[in-house]
């Protein structure tokens, strides 16, 4: 898949080669690679490898917020994000986005090259990337933030709960990790 997406030229942004691609083909582009960037992490990080895309071997920048209902591939430019709680903003690809690379530097804070010798694990470098992941946590649209109770009368839509959900065990999944080592230790 990386490969694939290497070989279409997507790791260079669309503004790296001014004129070639429209407002929307750049912007589909970018989002483009942005999923392959995604599950490259996340694939590999479940199979306790590398991930396959370093951070230094693409250009491409984040997909821009915006309202998919206005944006077509006849758009001059890029609209503004409509209200983040409808199905037609891409407010959650964006905080996909903004995780996977959160995780990235979290990985090259905690875990190791595995050719290097092993380090011992630090429990404020654990503390630190905690802290951040609950500061991202806490920096998520109040739309995607998980609620302890519901109002039973006006319940979100089914797709937004599994959003909410799902980047919310995510991220509670990460502070888990990066607390193995001393569990393990004990």
């Amino acid at each position: 898949m990386v490969t694939a997406a290497r070989s279409m030229g997507l790791s260079v942004d669309p503004d790296d080669t001014p004129g070639k691609y429209s407002p929307f083909d750049a912007e589909m582009r970018r989002r483009a690679w942005w999923d392959v960037y995604f599950y490259d992490l996340f694939i590999s990080d479940f199979l306790g490898h590398v991930p396959t895309i370093a951070d230094n071997t693409f250009t491409t920048n984040m997909p821009a917020e915006c309202d998919d209902d206005q944006f077509t591939p006849h758009s001059g430019s890029i609209p503004a994000p409509s209200d983040l709680s409808t199905q037609t903003n891409n407010s959650y690809f964006i905080q996909k986005c903004r995780l996977a690379q959160l995780v990235k530097n979290m990985k090259k804070r905690v875990f190791q090259d595995p050719k290097q010798p092993a380090l011992e694990p630090s429990l404020e470098v654990a503390q630190a990337c905690e802290g951040d992941i609950v500061t991202w946590l806490g920096e998520l649209p109040p739309v995607f933030k998980v609620q302890a109770e519901v109002d039973p009368a006006h319940p979100p839509p089914a797709y937004l709960l599994a959003q909410r959900c799902e980047l919310a065990m995510i991220a509670n999944s990460l502070i888990l990790k990066v607390y193995l080592p001393f569990i393990k230790k004990s």
